[in-house]
């Protein structure tokens, strides 16, 4: 008998936490619109390198308690043991704060060696330590969020996206326009400051018992971070990899085309690392939990695992067509003119974003069966690609190659995980899963041949792909909504009447 589909649950947090994201992700590139006419390609570059010190000093400090923080949050949830819950979220809290003074004071110590080592100049130093204050909030932040994540309160995470994406654009913008160049400190912490806030704000409303009905020792907390890190160090160690590596591949870029082309660069790479960003957080929020609490059932873990690839790649899968089409206008709206060089990398990484959506629902089969070993040389598999084909790609084939890089990487990184999951849960695909996935690969590879034939003229062509595969994601998820219960999801009711 097949298992009971959970479509119309995927589908409702894809749309919740997908409409919260979408505003999330606008009100970034109106950071970055600023950030581009205020400081310009080079001062933008300059934020990207800043922004991935505090992603890789994050991932350090953090050993990734966030991460597997909500794998034991969820669990304690699902088995309704009050102790374990107690213990689970005091050692997540305590050891993510202890964590984050302890990275953030690393980081403010060497910040002048980070400085010359990473930015070529002691000049910098100054302007790092003060990144040491987004270090912190980044990883207290972790905590936050894990504690929503693992009790799946949806609508709260869409909260905090939004109003603290509305924060930090305030915040950012008004650094800038005050303090120009000498704002892109506050510029970069803006963004980690507010999430923290906000997200420590909606978090504290969630009671997770207290002293006087749950008997806990601190031993038992003690013993829970061995728990947590061993479980999450294999996601450190991943996310300083992938970090790293991001940094390595801006210095090539920078050291081998100049700032300009970094910049251009950086342009094109926040735009394909955001813009779908909903569907990554969706899978997060939603489906991460609910597959940790079911990997031992290897047929219920299969379901879920397709329904999550087909739900991702059929919500997402219209907006990656329609930023490939419109790429070298996009540029030019959210950046400015100048950026319009960018537009070939950022294609390529689009497509990419096709494998790379396709891969997450499969990923987080490692994670949820806490095999580290196997997420670690995953990962390592995609980062040392990108690294490997910019180092040597770029100075012979300019910048273009750095996007082309980032297309195979996730083609490869694709097919070690759908390895990984056959291993783990005997993974196969349905024929439905396999065929959204073919029907994007097929499209977005059609828009980047008339893109280079056809350049700019070609985008009436390229707009009606976008038009024939939206008409059937759309059919497709009514139907998959007609399946279940569409009573608790209104957007998919209201495309179920008007498909009538």
């Amino acid at each position: 008998m097949r298992p009971k589909t959970t479509h119309r649950k995927l589908l409702k947090s894809s749309v919740i936490i997908g409409a919260s994201s979408v505003l999330g992700v606008l009100f970034g590139f109106v950071r970055n619109k600023v950030a581009a006419e205020v400081v310009g390609p080079i001062g933008l570059g300059l934020i990207g390198i800043y922004r991935s010190l505090i992603t890789t000093a994050s991932a350090i400090a953090a050993i990734g308690f966030a991460t597997s923080g909500v794998r034991s949050l969820a669990n304690a949830a699902a088995s309704h043991d009050r102790v374990a819950l107690r213990t689970s979220w005091l050692a997540l809290w305590i050891g993510t704060t202890a964590l984050a003074l302890i990275g953030g004071g690393i980081f403010w110590i060497e910040s002048g060696t980070i400085s010359q080592q990473l930015l070529g100049s002691v000049k910098y130093t100054q302007d790092v330590r003060w990144l040491s204050i987004g270090v912190v909030f980044t990883v207290i932040a972790g905590s936050q969020t894990a504690k929503l994540n693992g009790f799946r309160r949806i609508g709260d995470i869409s909260r905090v996206n939004v109003v603290s994406a509305l924060c930090a654009t305030i915040l950012a913008i008004c650094a800038l326009l005050v303090m120009g160049r000498h704002g892109v400190d506050a510029f970069v912490i803006a963004a980690p400051v507010c999430s923290c806030v906000v997200a420590y704000i909606y978090a504290r409303r969630i009671r997770v018992g207290d002293a006087s009905d749950v008997s806990l020792e601190f031993t038992s907390v003690v013993s829970h971070w061995g728990a947590l890190a061993k479980a999450g160090i294999g996601i450190m160690v991943a996310g300083v990899a992938a970090a790293g590596g991001g940094l390595v591949v801006r210095a090539v870029v920078e050291r081998t085309l100049g700032g300009v082309a970094l910049g251009q660069f950086q342009a094109a790479w926040t735009i394909s690392m955001t813009y779908v960003g909903y569907v990554v957080i969706a899978m997060a929020t939603e489906y991460f939990p609910r597959l940790s609490t079911v990997i031992a059932d290897k047929p219920a873990a299969n379901n879920l695992v397709n329904e999550q690839l087909e739900v991702a790649l059929l919500t997402g899968g219209p907006v990656i067509l329609g930023m490939l089409a419109l790429a070298p206008w996009i540029l030019t709206v959210l950046y400015a003119s100048n950026f319009d060089a960018a537009a070939a990398v950022l294609q390529w990484q689009i497509c990419g974003d096709v494998f790379k959506v396709a891969s997450f629902p499969l990923a987080y089969v490692m994670l949820a069966k806490g095999a580290s070993i196997r997420y670690i040389a995953a990962e390592l598999i995609f980062i040392v690609v990108l690294m490997g084909i910019t180092w040597f790609g770029v100075p012979r084939g300019g910048l273009a190659i750095a996007g082309s890089a980032v297309l195979v990487a996730y083609i490869i990184y694709f097919l070690s995980t759908y390895y990984v999951a056959r291993k783990l849960i005997a993974f196969r695909f349905t024929r439905e899963s396999a065929m959204a996935l073919a029907l994007l690969a097929v499209a977005a590879a059609s828009e980047v041949s008339i893109a280079d034939v056809h350049a700019r003229e070609g985008v009436v062509l390229q707009m009606a792909i976008v038009v024939a595969v939206t008409i059937y994601c759309v059919l497709r998820i009514a139907r998959l909504a007609a399946s279940d219960d569409v009573s608790a999801n209104r957007v998919i009711a209201v495309i179920q009447k008007f498909l009538k």
